[in-house]
């Protein structure tokens, strides 16, 4: 029932259909050809799952084919998706949404080795966002299990994204292998000439089979393994955990034993627990093509998560793209023909932040490359000139952070010298608060054009390059230093201060400013007039 190959499952936007539907094999022709606009059914947070799912599927395809070039036919796909399966299941039990016979395989679903093990399956779930990883704590944010009317393409994709990239969701509830831990996340931090769905896919396919070699000899995988690990038999028992070994660089994992039912009021799905891993733990190192990896472990020999408290800030981002702390996936790595042209291309980055029982938010932050910064990614020597460029600038946000914070400080203590006071005076939680939410205001400032000035500099040369740096920090009306002194003030406007005090506050805290801008553990040199200056 629902046969994800022959049935128009899918919903699809195209620029001649608005409200069209297709079947997997259709939906990859119609991405081939450039045709999709959108899927209306795809949350924000499922966006990497399915863009991903789509990306290894049509790449485990086309090279057991034997196929270089995807096709922009769905029959031609029809053909070479059901030979993943065909000589083991003639029916196409896993590509059905719904099979029956649970020891039979459907779709993203494993089979189990006997009926008997049907009576595990205890806990039923009605609508497909309450089988979502995501978790929607007190209901903040997404509320949980309203999708009464879903479609069936809403629990295809709730399917995708629970197995492809949740972690550990209580006891007996694992994560996927493609992750640094069970409360870690799966990222996506990849380049694209275009954000179009179909051209995002189909450049993603091509460069995925190009690295194919490497990923097999880097972690020892096999080049005929298994590819859709829902096809085979899952009991949740410690005995059937697969080795990273065994499986195809381009394996689409399962985490979660759950079958899809068809009852009177439509689908919905029974689970259990497992007690262990589907695949042997080996701490997100599986060479997953999006993800970045840190070189370093903590103690527990466990890599830290890419997306962490900083999430895809300026920071974070500039970590990704060119510190030598992080193990850079091979889909932000360009292709020759990339290397060789000269045009624009997009930076990608999505992810979902998990804590322990809790998820802390989805997040996606999309930049445009210019065609200078492009090929700096492509050649060492041109990506340490931008790296460099870019830690400068950290640093020098820091300088005027720390500076900032201080001189906001010493408002809030109604002028006093803060570096005499007790540390657990600076520790108070009002105090932490407040500053933290101006401080975090002032980073949205510097973030917004953090990337752009920074590939404007990266253009320049010589004496452009350093006019450059220094109207991005201080400009007279949005320069960092600029910024930086509009949010003091704005901060003496808000925080709580008595009148008797508040001259004196205000002096001090803006003398501090002024004058730790100025001097030595400030950015003196923004303050020194040039030579033509002098004249």
């Amino acid at each position: 029932m629902f046969n994800l190959l022959t049935e128009p499952v899918f919903r699809i936007e195209t620029g001649d259909a608005p409200h069209a539907a297709a079947s997997l094999p259709e939906v990859y022709a119609a991405l081939m050809r450039d045709d999709v606009e959108a899927f209306p059914a795809l949350r924000p947070h499922q966006r990497h799952a399915w863009h991903a799912f789509l990306v290894q599927l049509g790449a485990m395809t086309l090279h057991r084919a034997g196929v270089r070039e995807p096709p922009a036919d769905a029959n031609q796909w029809k053909k070479l998706i059901r030979g993943l399966t065909a000589d083991d299941f003639p029916d196409d039990d896993p590509w059905r949404l719904v099979v029956d016979d649970i020891t039979k395989p459907a779709f993203m679903q494993p089979s189990a080795s006997s009926e008997d093990n049907a009576k595990e399956y205890e806990r039923r779930v009605t609508t497909p966002d309450a089988l979502d990883m995501l978790v929607t704590s007190k209901n903040h944010d997404l509320k949980a299990s309203v999708a009464t009317q879903a479609g069936v393409d809403d629990w295809i994709f709730a399917l995708i994204t629970l197995q492809t990239t949740d972690g550990i969701a209580g006891r007996n509830n694992y994560g996927v292998s493609r992750m640094p831990s069970g409360y870690g996340n799966r990222s996506c931090f990849s380049i694209t000439p275009s954000l179009r769905p179909g051209l995002h896919v189909r450049r993603d396919m091509r460069a995925l089979l190009n690295h194919r070699q490497t990923t097999l000899e880097t972690y020892s995988m096999a080049d005929t393994g298994m590819g859709l690990v829902w096809t085979v038999p899952w009991d949740g028992k410690k005995s059937n955990m697969l080795a990273l070994g065994a499986l195809d660089p381009f394996y689409i994992e399962i985490c979660r034993r759950v079958r899809l039912q068809q009852r009177a009021r439509g689908l919905e799905a029974i689970r259990t627990g497992s007690q262990a891993l589907r695949i042997a733990s080996v701490k997100g190192r599986t060479g997953d093509p999006w993800m970045p990896v840190h070189r370093k472990t903590n103690p527990k020999g466990t890599p830290p998560a890419f997306l962490g408290g900083r999430k895809f800030g300026y920071e974070q981002v500039a970590d990704g793209l060119m510190s030598p702390d992080w193990e850079k996936p091979h889909l932000l790595r360009l292709t020759q023909a990339e290397r060789d042209s000269s045009t624009a291309m997009y930076l990608v980055a999505r992810g979902m932040v998990r804590g322990e029982g809790k998820t802390a938010g989805y997040h996606e932050r999309i930049i445009p490359l210019r065609p200078t910064a492009v090929r700096s990614l492509g050649s060492d020597g041109e990506a340490g000139k931008l790296g460099t460029l870019a830690n400068e600038r950290i640093e020098e946000v820091g300088k005027v952070r720390n500076i900032l914070r201080d001189a906001i400080a010493t408002f809030y203590y109604k002028g006093d010298d803060i570096y005499k006071l007790k540390k657990r005076d600076l520790k108070k939680l009002r105090f932490r608060d407040e500053i933290n939410r101006l401080i975090a205001l002032w980073d949205e400032l510097v973030d917004a054009r953090f990337f752009d000035d920074l590939q404007a500099e990266l253009e320049a040369d010589g004496t452009e390059r350093e006019r450059i740096r220094r109207k991005w920090l201080r400009n007279g009306t949005d320069g960092l230093v600029d910024h930086a002194r509009n949010v003091l003030h704005a901060a003496e406007d808000a925080l709580p201060c008595s009148t008797g005090h508040r001259y004196r506050a205000h002096a001090q805290a803006r003398n501090l400013f002024e004058g730790r801008i100025c001097g030595s553990s400030g950015l003196p040199f923004l303050f020194q007039k040039s030579d033509e200056e002098k004249l």
